[in-house]
């Protein structure tokens, strides 16, 4: 062990013996008893000595626990009064159920914990993750690798090889193994002989809601005279890749929920411009029916849905998210969407017209 780990397992140590403390004042903790490889002993009014075994894990990403636990799960010549605690600089939750699972403890150094053995259960969650982990999780869900993110969600039932991968996602090889990698080591990926497998698409969908940035980019107030089925019919017309419903907008041809103020739509400058016209749109400072979000994730049209003929929406995932981000009444408007239009498809139905992306990921090379 580094020195950094002895630190942070000395540490971590100092937390275990704090929280035994802070739920039973009876507790009486110790680290000078115990038979070997014992690092704390508790002795629990009613109950007796239990001892703490802590492993230190560096990096304590959903796959790196359950490859540790592969090798260190309770056995029964442990005991039932010998309890094994995983600490980590940070748990995602994720990772902590991995734990509870196999039936030990986990604890880490951002404030979170889960601890169940006999008959407590301590737990404490929803502390950051620190700079670095923050940062891994936000890179997951910017740029080219979110193309990656998108098509698993798409088609979560497929077994993927980087090749194909990088072919319908539009990205580099380099990009796709290194977004295919990220996705393995936290878990939502889990490689087969055939490729890798998205595990779990509902739970890789909310952590990125919870993690995504806001789509980036200016965006404007426009007016049109066209309101409501005209103007969607007029937007049927155009043949603009680049120009989508986005938001609440979306999501009302999905799962209507919250009520569209103004109709937003996703779309770049040029293509804009081409779509003003025949759209009878103006740009106004404030008041505008419709709001125009210029975004830099082009892979926001890469994954567009057509819900009627030639009218197109951001995707179910990315609507999904964008609603999420909108307060207490967006996410129960994204509740809404997950479980009457997201499921459903993920179960096999199609309540949409087309959506290039998944179409792509359902063909082979």
């Amino acid at each position: 062990m580094t020195g950094g780990s002895r630190i942070a397992g000395f540490e971590a140590e100092q937390r275990l013996r704090s929280i035994l403390r802070r739920f039973d004042s009876d507790v009486d903790v110790r680290s000078d008893r115990g038979p070997p490889n014992t690092d704390v002993t508790a002795l629990l009014p009613g109950i007796g000595e239990v001892n703490f075994q802590l492993k230190f894990l560096a990096h304590a990403s959903p796959s790196a626990v359950r490859q540790w636990l592969t090798h260190h799960r309770p056995r029964a010549q442990d005991g039932p009064l010998t309890y094994k605690v995983l600490s980590a600089p940070w748990f995602s939750e994720r990772a902590m159920d991995e734990c509870e699972a196999a039936g030990v403890g986990a604890l880490d150094l951002a404030g979170n914990y889960r601890l169940a053995f006999l008959s407590y259960r301590l737990e404490r969650i929803g502390h950051p993750p620190p700079k670095r982990a923050r940062r891994e999780l936000v890179n997951l869900y910017t740029g080219k690798t979110l193309r990656v993110v998108r098509a698993l969600l798409a088609n979560p039932e497929r077994t993927w090889q980087v090749q194909e991968l990088a072919r319908i996602c539009e990205v580099s090889l380099g990009t796709a193994s290194i977004a295919r990698n990220k996705l393995i080591l936290e878990g939502w990926l889990e490689r087969r002989r055939a490729g890798s497998k998205l595990e779990d698409p509902e739970g890789l969908l909310r952590q990125w809601a919870e993690w995504a940035k806001p789509l980036g980019g200016a965006s404007s107030d426009a007016y049109t005279t066209l309101h409501g089925s005209r103007l969607f019919d007029v937007m049927a017309t155009l043949r603009v890749p680049h120009l989508v419903l986005g938001g609440t907008s979306a999501a009302s041809w999905m799962s209507p929920f919250l009520l569209n103020k103004s109709t937003v739509l996703y779309t770049d400058p040029d293509s804009w411009r081409t779509a003003m016209g025949t759209l009878r749109a103006e740009t106004v400072e404030k008041g505008g029916s419709l709001t125009v979000r210029f975004v830099e994730d082009d892979g926001v049209f890469l994954d567009r849905i057509e819900v009627k003929p030639g009218l197109w929406t951001a995707s179910p995932a990315q609507t999904f998210v964008d609603l999420w981000q909108q307060g207490n009444r967006g996410r129960e408007a994204a509740e809404k969407l997950l479980q009457d239009y997201i499921r459903p498809i993920w179960q096999g139905e199609r309540p949409y017209k087309a959506w290039p992306l998944k179409e792509r990921s359902m063909e082979r090379p």
